[in-house]
């Protein structure tokens, strides 16, 4: 069979077009870094790089999340051990001033002392997160949780006892907040306890009100403080096993982050020694086809004689 100069000449173009599509292609990859850049170049494996783009996103949000609730329990933390502390103290100038013969100006004193414990208490209880959401105010973190009514000489607590989650893993949640409140009240967050402190303390302060008439309500109110600290001690310990939870998927995370890393350069990864070769390999074969060309494109019908 004959093959006419047209039909060369159009079987080399053919040729070198493509030789130059692939080479575009070569130079796509050496670019990106990666040998699947559209569907077309390898349809399975792109498939899968799709869900490996929604599992690296879905790990991203966990560790985004770990790191934010990470930082809401230790702040959440340290104001526990305030409270604690703080109602510790109040417990030692209580037992101080029943124990001993005080004077009203004394037990004044003690009364003013407890008083300014109270009001860091408050603080506490009132506690923000870096976001500027109150963290003891249940799923109302909008919401000041804790106010004081001096005309009354009681608090209320203007939040709920709701859990508000956070997704931390595949399947996995955790509660964000404490319900702190429930550990300073009797009964539906009534934070009685701080109450009974106040007003016990404004007696001491109030020096026509003999010390030896509320030596009851000083007992009272240690044993209440005492019921307290044992709650807000439990508290404590189960934010630490929260925190010692978050560290276990953290590391978790970063162990799927890697063999999703891994995965992606198995599906999608180039050997750039490798592609560097095809691409001469690819200009080669072009110069030569070129060269190919032009001689068949001089010859005459004198060439066939």
């Amino acid at each position: 069979m004959r093959i006419t100069n047209t039909s060369m000449s159009r079987i080399m173009m053919n040729s070198m077009a493509n030789r130059t599509a692939e080479y575009a292609k070569l130079n796509e990859q050496l670019t990106s870094g990666k040998r699947v850049n559209k569907i077309s170049d390898d349809p399975v494996a792109s498939m899968q790089l799709v869900q490996l783009e929604n599992s690296k996103s879905d790990v991203e949000q966990y560790k985004t999340n770990v790191v934010r609730l990470s930082g809401n329990y230790s702040v959440q933390e340290a104001s526990l051990k305030s409270l604690d502390n703080q109602l510790i103290v109040v417990r030692d100038k209580m037992l101080a001033a029943k124990n001993g013969n005080h004077s009203a100006t004394e037990s004044a004193t003690f009364g003013h002392e407890i008083n300014l414990l109270l009001d860091g208490m408050m603080s506490d209880l009132n506690t923000k997160n870096p976001d500027g959401n109150y963290l003891f105010s249940g799923t109302k973190s909008n919401i000041k949780p804790v106010e004081y009514d001096p005309a009354t000489q009681t608090y209320t607590f203007n939040g709920n006892n709701e859990r508000r989650d956070a997704v931390v893993g595949n399947g996995i949640t955790l509660q964000e907040n404490t319900d702190l409140s429930s550990a300073l009240s009797t009964s539906a967050n009534d934070l009685e306890i701080l109450t009974n402190l106040k007003k016990l303390a404004n007696k001491m302060i109030d020096s026509s009100i003999a010390p030896a008439t509320y030596n009851q309500e000083i007992s009272d109110n240690l044993t209440a403080i005492a019921t307290a600290t044992k709650k807000i001690g439990g508290m404590v310990t189960e934010l630490g096993a929260k925190q010692n939870r978050l560290d276990h998927l953290s590391n978790l995370h970063d162990d799927v982050e890697i063999v999703n890393a891994n995965l992606e350069n198995d599906l999608a990864g180039i050997d750039i020694f490798q592609v560097n070769a095809a691409m001469q390999s690819n200009l080669l074969s072009t110069k030569i086809a070129h060269s190919m060309q032009a001689k068949i494109s001089q010859l005459s019908l004198f060439n066939y004689i």
